[in-house]
């Protein structure tokens, strides 16, 4: 799930968490997430005014075919895997 999450990050852009607040408005876990997140940041000197978040998109998953359906598909999609160098080679299912 850590990964899921990295690339919904990757795919994000830079805004300040009032425009985050603004966006997940509706979504009463993901205020108190937010919360919560913001609370450590200034607990710890991070200035959330002069610094900007990112908040990365809705991404939806197929978990038969573990991959991303939806709008972003494709560049979800994208970031799943990379090239690997040999002989460092995750083989696909085709080639177990």
């Amino acid at each position: 799930l850590c990964h899921l999450g990295n690339i919904s990050y990757k795919l994000g852009e830079k805004m300040p968490a009032e425009k985050i607040r603004e966006k997940v408005k509706n979504v009463p876990h993901a205020i108190e997430s937010l919360d919560r997140m913001l609370d450590y940041l200034s607990d710890n000197k991070v200035d959330v005014k002069k610094d900007l978040l990112t908040m990365g998109p809705a991404l939806y998953l197929n978990p038969n075919k573990e991959n991303f359906v939806g709008p972003l598909a494709a560049q979800a999609n994208s970031l799943l895997t990379r090239e690997y160098r040999k002989p460092f080679v995750v083989p696909t299912e085709n080639e177990i």
